[in-house]
Protein backbone atom coordinates (compact mmCIF):
# COMPACT_ATOMS: atom_id res chain seq x y z
CA UNK A 1 0.00 0.00 0.00
CA UNK A 2 2.73 2.64 0.84
CA UNK A 3 4.32 2.02 -2.21
CA UNK A 4 1.07 2.49 -4.33
CA UNK A 5 0.43 5.36 -2.37
CA UNK A 6 4.44 6.82 -2.74
CA UNK A 7 4.18 5.56 -6.67
CA UNK A 8 0.25 7.87 -7.31
CA UNK A 9 2.31 11.31 -5.47
CA UNK A 10 5.11 10.65 -7.30
CA UNK A 11 2.96 10.76 -11.11
CA UNK A 12 0.88 13.86 -9.14
CA UNK A 13 3.57 16.18 -8.60
CA UNK A 14 6.10 14.94 -10.91
CA UNK A 15 6.34 16.22 -14.45
CA UNK A 16 5.74 14.20 -17.31
CA UNK A 17 6.07 16.09 -20.38
CA UNK A 18 9.45 18.35 -21.18
CA UNK A 19 7.90 22.12 -21.82
CA UNK A 20 10.17 24.33 -23.47
CA UNK A 21 13.12 23.06 -21.86
CA UNK A 22 16.14 24.84 -22.54
CA UNK A 23 18.68 23.31 -25.50
CA UNK A 24 22.12 22.99 -23.62
CA UNK A 25 21.14 24.11 -20.58
CA UNK A 26 23.85 25.46 -18.01
CA UNK A 27 24.46 22.90 -14.90
CA UNK A 28 26.40 25.34 -13.42
CA UNK A 29 25.15 27.27 -10.30
CA UNK A 30 23.40 27.08 -7.02
CA UNK A 31 20.18 24.81 -6.49
CA UNK A 32 17.28 24.37 -3.94
CA UNK A 33 14.64 21.76 -4.07
CA UNK A 34 12.87 19.32 -1.89
CA UNK A 35 12.01 15.47 -2.34
CA UNK A 36 10.20 12.59 -0.91
CA UNK A 37 12.29 9.43 0.31
CA UNK A 38 11.51 5.66 0.79
CA UNK A 39 13.72 3.67 2.64
CA UNK A 40 13.66 0.00 3.14
CA UNK A 41 15.62 -1.47 5.24
CA UNK A 42 16.00 -5.33 7.62
CA UNK A 43 15.60 -4.91 11.10
CA UNK A 44 16.88 -8.39 13.07
CA UNK A 45 16.55 -10.46 16.19
CA UNK A 46 14.60 -13.47 17.80
CA UNK A 47 11.50 -12.49 16.34
CA UNK A 48 9.03 -13.38 13.19
CA UNK A 49 10.36 -15.76 10.16
CA UNK A 50 13.46 -16.50 10.49
CA UNK A 51 14.76 -13.54 12.82
CA UNK A 52 14.70 -11.28 10.40
CA UNK A 53 11.99 -8.78 8.65
CA UNK A 54 11.99 -5.64 6.12
CA UNK A 55 10.02 -3.10 6.10
CA UNK A 56 9.72 0.44 4.38
CA UNK A 57 9.40 4.42 5.70
CA UNK A 58 8.41 7.52 4.34
CA UNK A 59 10.42 10.85 4.95
CA UNK A 60 10.97 14.31 3.36
CA UNK A 61 14.09 16.03 2.91
CA UNK A 62 14.93 19.74 1.94
CA UNK A 63 18.11 19.53 -0.40
CA UNK A 64 20.14 22.55 -1.53
CA UNK A 65 23.97 22.79 -3.29
CA UNK A 66 26.15 24.21 -6.23
CA UNK A 67 27.47 22.68 -9.04
CA UNK A 68 30.49 23.72 -11.43
CA UNK A 69 31.07 21.88 -14.78
CA UNK A 70 34.94 21.58 -15.74
CA UNK A 71 35.98 20.10 -18.94
CA UNK A 72 33.21 20.93 -20.72
CA UNK A 73 31.22 17.76 -19.82
CA UNK A 74 31.93 16.79 -16.14
CA UNK A 75 30.31 18.00 -13.20
CA UNK A 76 31.72 18.55 -9.65
CA UNK A 77 29.19 19.42 -6.89
CA UNK A 78 28.39 19.63 -2.99
CA UNK A 79 24.81 19.40 -1.28
CA UNK A 80 23.68 19.63 1.98
CA UNK A 81 20.53 17.94 3.04
CA UNK A 82 17.85 18.18 5.98
CA UNK A 83 15.14 15.66 6.19
CA UNK A 84 12.62 14.34 8.50
CA UNK A 85 10.53 11.25 8.43
CA UNK A 86 7.18 9.80 9.53
CA UNK A 87 6.05 7.20 12.19
CA UNK A 88 6.58 3.46 11.09
CA UNK A 89 5.40 0.61 13.06
CA UNK A 90 5.48 -2.99 12.94
CA UNK A 91 3.85 -5.81 15.07
CA UNK A 92 4.32 -9.25 14.97
CA UNK A 93 5.20 -12.28 17.57
CA UNK A 94 8.13 -13.46 19.41
CA UNK A 95 8.37 -17.01 17.91
CA UNK A 96 9.69 -18.57 21.00
CA UNK A 97 6.83 -17.41 23.48
CA UNK A 98 3.91 -16.30 21.14
CA UNK A 99 4.48 -12.80 22.87
CA UNK A 100 2.98 -9.48 20.58
CA UNK A 101 5.21 -6.73 20.17
CA UNK A 102 5.18 -3.61 18.45
CA UNK A 103 8.21 -1.68 16.69
CA UNK A 104 7.84 2.00 15.97
CA UNK A 105 10.62 4.02 14.55
CA UNK A 106 10.23 7.84 13.78
CA UNK A 107 13.59 9.71 12.28
CA UNK A 108 13.12 12.82 13.76
CA UNK A 109 16.07 14.93 12.08
CA UNK A 110 18.88 14.26 9.43
CA UNK A 111 21.59 15.96 8.15
CA UNK A 112 23.86 15.26 5.55
CA UNK A 113 26.86 16.70 3.32
CA UNK A 114 27.55 15.05 0.08
CA UNK A 115 29.99 15.57 -2.09
CA UNK A 116 28.56 14.57 -6.55
CA UNK A 117 30.07 13.95 -9.83
CA UNK A 118 28.81 13.83 -13.23
CA UNK A 119 28.72 14.39 -16.74
CA UNK A 120 26.11 16.81 -18.65
CA UNK A 121 24.18 14.96 -21.38
CA UNK A 122 22.30 17.84 -22.76
CA UNK A 123 19.38 18.05 -20.31
CA UNK A 124 20.09 14.70 -18.51
CA UNK A 125 22.67 14.38 -15.87
CA UNK A 126 23.76 10.99 -14.77
CA UNK A 127 25.41 11.14 -11.17
CA UNK A 128 27.05 9.53 -8.19
CA UNK A 129 27.44 10.82 -4.81
CA UNK A 130 28.89 10.03 -1.23
CA UNK A 131 28.35 12.02 2.09
CA UNK A 132 28.46 11.28 5.84
CA UNK A 133 25.90 12.52 7.86
CA UNK A 134 23.33 12.80 11.31
CA UNK A 135 20.12 11.58 12.30
CA UNK A 136 18.23 11.30 15.65
CA UNK A 137 15.85 8.41 16.02
CA UNK A 138 13.20 7.97 18.05
CA UNK A 139 12.59 3.99 18.49
CA UNK A 140 9.87 2.83 20.58
CA UNK A 141 8.82 -1.33 21.14
CA UNK A 142 5.95 -2.71 22.83
CA UNK A 143 5.08 -5.79 24.03
CA UNK A 144 3.17 -8.28 26.22
CA UNK A 145 4.20 -9.18 29.81
CA UNK A 146 2.22 -12.81 30.13
CA UNK A 147 2.94 -12.81 33.71
CA UNK A 148 1.82 -9.62 34.65
CA UNK A 149 -0.71 -9.80 32.18
CA UNK A 150 -0.42 -6.35 30.82
CA UNK A 151 1.69 -4.27 28.24
CA UNK A 152 5.15 -3.07 28.76
CA UNK A 153 7.06 0.18 26.50
CA UNK A 154 10.27 0.74 26.11
CA UNK A 155 11.39 3.82 24.34
CA UNK A 156 14.99 5.38 23.60
CA UNK A 157 15.94 8.15 21.50
CA UNK A 158 19.47 7.04 19.33
CA UNK A 159 21.88 9.24 17.66
CA UNK A 160 23.26 8.04 14.73
CA UNK A 161 26.45 8.73 12.27
CA UNK A 162 26.22 7.47 8.94
CA UNK A 163 27.67 7.29 5.40
CA UNK A 164 26.18 7.15 1.93
CA UNK A 165 26.89 5.98 -1.69
CA UNK A 166 24.55 6.53 -4.55
CA UNK A 167 23.58 7.21 -7.99
CA UNK A 168 20.85 9.04 -10.08
CA UNK A 169 19.87 11.14 -12.70
CA UNK A 170 18.63 14.89 -12.82
CA UNK A 171 16.59 15.99 -15.75
CA UNK A 172 15.90 19.51 -16.44
CA UNK A 173 12.16 19.85 -17.57
CA UNK A 174 11.84 24.03 -17.60
CA UNK A 175 14.16 26.46 -17.54
CA UNK A 176 16.42 25.69 -14.38
CA UNK A 177 13.64 24.01 -13.21
CA UNK A 178 15.09 20.11 -12.67
CA UNK A 179 13.56 16.72 -11.64
CA UNK A 180 15.64 14.00 -9.56
CA UNK A 181 15.99 10.61 -8.78
CA UNK A 182 18.18 8.50 -6.65
CA UNK A 183 18.80 5.77 -4.81
CA UNK A 184 21.73 5.65 -1.91
CA UNK A 185 22.61 3.05 0.40
CA UNK A 186 23.22 4.02 3.98
CA UNK A 187 24.83 2.08 6.71
CA UNK A 188 25.53 3.88 10.42
CA UNK A 189 28.69 3.89 12.22
CA UNK A 190 28.38 2.00 15.95
CA UNK A 191 26.01 -0.53 18.03
CA UNK A 192 23.07 -1.40 16.35
CA UNK A 193 20.03 -0.41 19.00
CA UNK A 194 18.64 -3.31 20.91
CA UNK A 195 15.64 -4.14 22.82
CA UNK A 196 14.17 -6.61 25.37
CA UNK A 197 17.97 -8.81 25.52
CA UNK A 198 18.78 -8.58 21.85
CA UNK A 199 14.94 -9.67 20.83
CA UNK A 200 14.77 -6.82 18.33
CA UNK A 201 17.56 -4.71 16.49
CA UNK A 202 17.18 -1.51 14.71
CA UNK A 203 18.84 -1.87 11.80
CA UNK A 204 22.10 -0.10 11.05
CA UNK A 205 21.84 -0.22 6.91
CA UNK A 206 18.64 0.92 4.42
CA UNK A 207 18.40 1.69 0.91
CA UNK A 208 16.94 5.12 0.07
CA UNK A 209 14.56 5.94 -3.22
CA UNK A 210 14.04 8.99 -3.88
CA UNK A 211 12.49 11.63 -6.30
CA UNK A 212 12.37 15.47 -6.00
CA UNK A 213 12.39 18.71 -8.11
CA UNK A 214 15.00 21.15 -7.08
CA UNK A 215 15.33 25.00 -9.18
CA UNK A 216 18.94 26.33 -10.04
CA UNK A 217 19.36 30.26 -9.48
Amino acid sequence: MKLVIFAACIMAFSPIVVVNAEENPNWSGVYLGIKGDYDKFTYGGSIGNGGRSSDLSLGVSLYGGVNTVVLSKLLLGAEVLVGTGATEAYGGEISSYTVGWRFEKKRELEVEGRVRFGFAFDRFLPFASAGVGYERLKLAFEHDDVARKRRVRHSTRANKVFFSAGTGVDLKIYKGLTFRGEYNYRRNFGEKTRFLNQYLTDPNTAHRFSTGLHYQF
